[in-house]
């Protein structure tokens, strides 16, 4: 029984199809395709973008990507040069490690461990290494060095320490960061 003396409304025929505001059935608008729709869309677009920026983003960030093309050498010559080209040449005197330039090492299809070991190696040989990880960008198809402008002779030294013989100049921007070289152990790389 209500708190409330019965009136007017409380005498509705129960056969009729008008009901009083307290008797309709409420929608619930979490169970309306109306409301849902915006929320539905807005995901999807966000798994979208996530997908695309997912697979983008190795390809964007990455130093291998055609927007670092290598840099033409002294000798007018668009190739890396191998270690062995750079110990040929008789004027230019042998480098010595420099402990003040930092290196990051990465491993790119090569066995597990190969950046740490090859990371303890250049810390044997006197270098400053600032990381190492797995390589997150796109894989090259041989190891690399990269170095950014002036360390090319330590570029050298370095891929002579680890037998590897492409080393290509890049940008800080393409990839570097705060690293002077870089260095990404593919899936020829065997360690000495």
């Amino acid at each position: 029984m209500s708190a409330f003396p019965p009136d007017e409304f409380d005498k509705i025929d129960e056969n009729t199809a008008r009901r009083g505001t307290y008797r309709g059935t409420l929608i619930d608008p979490s169970k309306n395709p109306r409301g849902a729709l915006p929320v539905i869309i807005a995901g999807a677009l966000a798994l979208v973008l996530g997908v695309v920026m997912y697979l983008m983003a190795p390809k964007l960030y990455s130093p291998g990507t055609s927007s670092s093309k290598p840099v033409a050498s002294s000798s007018a010559s668009a190739a890396p040069r191998s270690s062995a080209a750079a110990s040929s040449a008789a004027a230019t005197p042998s480098p010595t490690v420099d402990s003040s330039i930092t290196l990051s090492v990465y491993n790119s299809g090569a066995a597990a461990g190969s950046a740490t070991n090859a990371a303890t190696r250049l810390r044997n040989a006197g270098y400053t290494v600032a990381a190492t990880a797995n390589w997150t960008g796109t894989a090259p198809a041989n190891s690399i060095v990269y170095y950014g402008s002036g360390y090319e002779q330590q570029a050298q030294l370095v891929a002579s320490q680890l037998n590897i013989s492409s080393v290509r100049e890049i940008s800080a921007a393409n990839g570097l960061g705060s690293n002077d070289v870089m260095v990404v152990l593919a899936n020829d790389y065997v360690a000495a």
